[in-house]
């Protein structure tokens, strides 16, 4: 089901109209043709750009993947998990960390219009793959850099997951 699609039919179900910023929403989402997909794990950005019709191409590990792609429950050797928040996006088996691994992704940048990673804060740019490097390939790029506590800060280089805001906020201790 497209984004607009999904819009009507909450509105419709909820008795109200289409909201006009959801129409300029899906006016700038659809423009988004190529995105690349350089997190480990559940990506909803970039299924939702997929879901909008972008060509969206997931960078894994050589040999293993994403780790997702392990968890259970599976359908024929399958995860769910991974089936739901990635279907409709290719993937390509890179090393980010080999030499070369910047050439060899050179044309997917020079066409992509969004990058999305989820790496803590200096990871890309040690890779050559910062927004800075990446903005000399490809300056229209936007590269959305997604962190558990922010680029800066006393946290930023930390680890971010469900379960550590779970327990940061309190709420672990409310699940007995």
């Amino acid at each position: 089901m497209r984004y607009r699609q999904v819009i009507t039919a909450i509105a419709a179900a909820s008795g109200l109209a289409a909201v006009p910023a959801c129409a300029r929403a899906e006016s700038a989402i659809n423009q988004v043709r190529h995105a690349l997909d350089g997190q480990d794990g559940y990506a909803m950005a970039t299924l939702m750009l997929s879901e909008v019709g972008a060509e969206v191409i997931k960078f894994e590990r050589p040999g293993v993947g994403e780790d997702a792609r392990h968890t259970e429950p599976k359908i024929d050797g399958e995860s769910i998990g991974f089936a739901v928040l990635n279907h409709g996006k290719r993937s390509v088996a890179i090393d980010l960390k080999s030499r070369g691994a910047v050439e060899w992704l050179r044309p997917l940048i020079e066409k992509a219009d969004v990058l999305v990673e989820q790496f803590r804060p200096g990871v890309m740019d040690r890779l050559g793959l910062g927004y800075d490097a990446l903005r000399e390939i490809n300056p229209g790029l936007i590269y959305c850099s997604i962190t558990g506590y922010g680029q800066t800060g006393p946290k930023a280089s930390a680890a971010g997951h469900d379960l550590n805001y779970l327990a940061l906020s309190g709420l672990l201790s409310l699940l007995g």
